[in-house]
């Protein structure tokens, strides 16, 4: 007791003299002969966070080893953004995180996410990402960090952006940049992407949204080469969507000779993934009004043999811009083959939006888009149809049928007949 209470004398001592009274009186506590005085004490210096730092750290080399072990606990916590009922729960997570495996950090990650209020919980989710090295652990935590509350882990992250290294933090400078630029604050995420330049081996996910970032601010140029990897080789299949956006920027930035190389790169995956990539092409420059740019997919698209999603979209830009005859030969390179009845009936469906968009009523139908599968057979019987109408004295329905069937059969004898 008496070896106690001089360690505590002299402790207090030494205590600033510039320290906060409160966390000064506080300090003095943490040697108290109560437990339940030692334990509150602890609590409240965590919950007075980084102001009581200073003297926590000189009360880090008390002589008294109980004022030594919860100064440096009440450190670690307040260090680990937790405050006191977080810690009453998960003890010092700042000590126990390193001992985790992966597995048991996304448990813990769990518990967390379940067990802390917003604020608390995007501190330390903060404060866990930045000193996380296993990059995937990393994203889950800036995520959490970011969804818990946007605001309050940027602040912590801040600290963190001045020494970033693009080669080691990728992850970390695409989602802080995504969230800048999700937040209305473009400037602020091209900053944070401008300290990565040239091309960019990312992950497709991450590279998609830098992409975004540059593309939303018109960065044509730099939003392709968010696409590093996908460069020099053709994509996969789950890097169809990036290709086609990649085919794109490099349009929408006048690079014509890369634009070809990517359009060839595409033309070189397999069948499903090429069709995927150049459909995803041709939706961001007709979305973009690069009528010129889309047409040259769709010309070398065509050249490859390119189906599927694609031929549906080129149809539609096609019959949008009065080539009929060139839309409907691609809608019936888009149903072949089809054997899939869900995609097949998504194919109708856009086929005949497409149509009615471009004001061909009488051909906007699902019976018609069906037709397309079979033509020459179709264009006949409706041709039959028009002139047994138009000898019954129904000139209308006859026009609706002879339109059908030349729709059907553009530049054919039945065309002609019903010019």
């Amino acid at each position: 007791m008496r070896r106690r209470a001089a360690a505590l004398l002299l402790f207090v001592a030494l205590v600033p003299l510039s320290a906060d009274p409160d966390v000064a009186a506080l300090i003095s506590k943490l040697g108290d002969d109560n437990w339940q005085t030692r334990e509150d004490a602890t609590f409240a210096l965590i919950d007075a966070g980084e102001a009581a730092l200073p003297a926590l750290r000189d009360a880090a080399g008390s002589a008294d080893p109980e004022v030594r072990m919860r100064a440096r606990e009440a450190m670690d916590v307040i260090d680990s953004g937790m405050g006191s009922k977080g810690y009453r729960k998960f003890g010092n997570l700042q000590q126990a995180w390193g001992d985790l495996d992966g597995n048991q950090r996304l448990e813990m990650f769990q518990r967390l996410s379940q067990g802390l209020d917003p604020s608390e919980r995007a501190r330390v989710f903060a404060r866990l990402a930045i000193k996380e090295q296993e990059p995937g652990m990393r994203g889950v935590l800036i995520d959490g960090a970011l969804q818990s509350d946007g605001a309050r882990a940027m602040a912590i992250f801040r600290e963190k952006i001045a020494t970033l290294d693009p080669k080691t933090d990728a992850s970390f400078v695409v989602k802080i940049a995504d969230w800048y630029n999700a937040n209305s604050q473009p400037a602020k995420a091209l900053e944070i992407l401008d300290k990565v330049s040239g091309p960019m081996d990312l992950p497709i996910d991450l590279a998609q949204k830098v992409a975004a970032v540059y593309a939303a601010n018109r960065n044509w140029r730099r939003a392709a080469d968010a696409f590093g990897k996908l460069s020099e080789r053709a994509p996969q299949h789950d890097e169809a969507t990036a290709a086609g956006e990649r085919i794109a920027y490099l349009h929408l930035g006048d690079d014509a000779k890369e634009f070809e190389a990517a359009i060839e790169l595409a033309a070189r995956a397999n069948p499903d993934t090429r069709d995927a990539a150049l459909a995803a092409a041709l939706e961001k420059l007709t979305r973009e009004g690069a009528a010129r740019g889309a047409l040259a997919v769709i010309e070398r698209g065509a050249a490859a043999g390119s189906a599927g999603q694609f031929a549906v979209k080129a149809g539609h830009l096609l019959m949008s811009q009065g080539r009929d005859g060139d839309a409907l030969l691609m809608f019936r390179r888009a149903l072949k083959g089809v054997e899939v009845e869900a995609v097949m009936e998504s194919f109708i469906a856009e086929i005949s939006n497409a149509c009615a968009s471009a004001g061909e009523q009488a051909i906007a139908t699902r019976e018609f888009a069906l037709e397309l599968k079979d033509p020459s057979k179709a264009a006949a019987a409706h041709a039959a149809a028009a002139r047994a109408l138009a000898e019954a004295g129904h000139a209308g329905a006859a026009a609706v049928e002879w339109r059908r069937a030349a729709a059907l059969c553009p530049g054919s004898p039945i065309a002609a007949a019903e010019a």
